[in-house]
């Protein structure tokens, strides 16, 4: 006889550890028992079946998942590089390309993740982060302030679209946009 059962008012939480949702406390501690006991343990979760095979010289367990957990919607990485963290790859690589240029003398004073707030009527209505600022040191736009911030199609949106107004109005502050090339 099959019985079903309601969820509880709560809902069932699964347990996520490093990117893997298990679908019990138990699963996860399991797990990280095992990589901890394994450093050079290889994770591999299948795409079609809600597993995690793991394997290790000599071993291989199986750990029941709940599902995989939803990438960023732009598919954008994490990446972190010089201890800076940034939201994607192409914004780690603008960061090495924009440290070479400073290393090289064309750029001074870059700075990763500047932050502005915006203030109307002594109200804070909100704040904008961009990825870089730098000061131009060579050529016709010596000493000229940059603020950039790099895109892709995807990213442009009303939200990003209306912060970047605000910045303009509130601290006459323009954005250069600098976009990912496929």
């Amino acid at each position: 006889m099959t019985r079903f059962f309601k969820r509880r008012a709560t809902g069932w939480k699964p347990v996520v550890v490093d990117g893997f949702r298990f679908v019990s406390r138990g699963e996860a501690d399991r797990y990280e028992a095992l990589k901890a006991q394994h450093p050079q343990l290889v994770a591999d979760a299948s795409d079609t079946h809600a597993l995690l095979v793991c394997t290790a010289p000599g071993l291989t367990e199986t750990f029941r998942l709940a599902g995989k957990v939803a990438g960023n919607k732009h598919h954008a990485k994490r990446t972190t590089v010089d201890g800076h963290t940034f939201a994607s790859g192409h914004e780690a690589r603008r960061y090495v390309y924009l440290k070479a240029l400073e290393a090289a003398g064309e750029i001074v004073d870059l700075q990763p993740h500047p932050s502005w707030e915006f203030v109307i009527d002594g109200h804070r209505v909100g704040k904008f982060t961009p990825d870089f600022q730098y000061t131009i040191a060579v050529g016709p736009g010596r000493g000229e302030v940059i603020v950039e911030d790099t895109k892709a199609p995807s990213t442009k949106t009303e939200a990003y679209q209306l912060r970047k107004k605000l910045l303009w109005a509130c601290h006459r502050i323009a954005i250069t946009e600098v976009f990912a090339s496929r």
